[in-house]
Formats: structure tokens, C-alpha cells, sequence
């Protein structure tokens, strides 16, 4: 698959997804092919900004889609039985922080997720992000001598957007 897209399924098309969707839309190795949501104003928006399928739960999503993995975007008390439902469908999940509500939860996941060989990602993680990748090409190749320390500020307009 290194050289092929990844077909990813969205689950919970709010803000979570929308604050998300230009990282997924534009990534050169994603492809959105399809998504679940209980409200048929998302499916209908989905379908027409990606042109993939639309379901109203996660299950048919993965029992009828075309996707390798599972972005999942839902309210936190969600996460857990999504995640669940996704590894069990054998689809790699990345799921929004939190990661679930309870310790008992997260381990349910985490469970689940290795009976069914797949890969559990909780982020956003921002370790692939490409200038994560540049840094550490430049880090890796010694060009500046060994890393001692990295320091740096982070301004954010987050509460605006």
C-alpha cells in the first residue's frame, strides 16, 4: 500500500470533520470514499462535496464501503462503540481526542483493535504533518550537528475559527 491511497471512511460529519477536512481532502495519499452520519443533511452534503457514499450508522459503512480505515469523528461518548465497531469490521481506526470517556473504554478499544490485527491512532497527531517530516529528515541527517534541545512558541487563533 505504499505506493496506493489510502480509502478512508469519516464517521460524524460536524466539526470535528470540518475543522479536519483540509489535512484529509488535500493529503496525496487519502481518498474520503465514504461516510456515516445519523443526519441525512450530512450524508447529502458529503455525497456532494466527495461524491462517495453516505450511511446512517458505522456499521453499514464498513460492511458496504470500500475503505481501509475509519477517521472518527463523533461526540466523545461515541468514540468507544465506534472504534469497536470499526476494528471488528477490520478497518484501521484513527479516532478524535479523547480517546473515550473511561480507562474501561479505552482499553475495550485497544482490545479490540489487536483481536482484529488493526492499527489504533488517537490525534490528531501532528507527527505526520509535513513540516513534522521535514524536521526530522533535517534532525536525522545530522546536517546541523546533534539535537540538543528544540524550543519553540506556538500562537493559534483556535477559539476563532
Amino acid at each position: 500500500m505504499a505506493d496506493s491511497k489510502l480509502k478512508l471512511g469519516v464517521v460524524g460529519l460536524g466539526r470535528g470533520f470540518t475543522v479536519l477536512l483540509p489535512t484529509l481532502a488535500f493529503h496525496p495519499r487519502l481518498d474520503i470514499k465514504a461516510a456515516a452520519d445519523t443526519r441525512a443533511a450530512a450524508r447529502d452534503r458529503f455525497k456532494a462535496d466527495f461524491g462517495g457514499t453516505a450511511h446512517e450508522s458505522i456499521e453499514a459503512m464498513c460492511d458496504s464501503a470500500d475503505i481501509d480505515a475509519v477517521y472518527i469523528a463523533t461526540p466523545h461518548f461515541c468514540h468507544a462503540d465506534h472504534a469497536i465497531a470499526a476494528a471488528k469490521a477490520g478497518k484501521h481506526v484513527l479516532v478524535e481526542k479523547p480517546m473515550a470517556l473511561s480507562v474501561e473504554d479505552c482499553t475495550r478499544m485497544i482490545d479490540a483493535a489487536a483481536d482484529s490485527g488493526v492499527h489504533l491512532l488517537v490525534g490528531p497527531s501532528h507527527s505526520y504533518d509535513a513540516p513534522m517530516v521535514k524536521a526530522r529528515r533535517i534532525i536525522d541527517s545530522g546536517a546541523y550537528g546533534p539535537l540538543h534541545l528544540i524550543t519553540g512558541i506556538n500562537y493559534t487563533d483556535f477559539i476563532y475559527r
